[in-house]
């Protein structure tokens, strides 16, 4: 990432002044139940995600994220849903533009769109959504 220290420079050269942000990060692993008796066991966890942020125009910042998950469980979730092991794979992408008002406030547009795709029809999901609105930041 980029140093925070030009932050406080004069208005018109703030946080689109600092170089683009870019991140790859690839984690694994396992969640085991507290309780023997939860639905599904153990499960196995993989994600990848990437990230990038970067100058929007002159003032403003634009930042991109996509993860993708894929999850199975150890033992089947549920006689109720065919006594299968779940198994799913999950996509998100969201994108952010800020643009700086005055110090500290920013006007924010944020835009997430998700689907999660699984072996049993019930975990399945498709989710999107849209914010707009103001951000204060008290720690500069």
């Amino acid at each position: 990432g980029a140093s925070r220290e030009g932050d406080s420079q004069a208005e018109g050269s703030g946080a689109a002044s600092l170089p683009p942000f870019y991140s790859l990060q690839a984690r694994l692993g396992d969640e085991r139940p507290l309780d023997e008796a939860r639905p599904g066991g153990t499960y196995r966890r993989a994600e990848i995600r990437a990230q990038w942020e970067g100058p929007l125009m002159q003032r403003g910042r634009l930042g991109l994220q996509w993860t993708s998950t894929r999850q199975s469980d150890s033992e089947p979730y549920s006689a109720l849903l065919g006594n299968l092991p779940r198994r799913t794979v999950r996509h998100m992408f969201e994108a952010e533009a800020s643009w700086p008002l005055f110090q500290g406030l920013s006007l924010v547009a944020n835009a997430q769109a998700a689907l999660q795709r699984s072996n049993l029809p019930v975990f399945a999901s498709r989710q999107r959504s849209f914010y707009l609105g103001l951000r204060w930041e008290l720690m500069h």
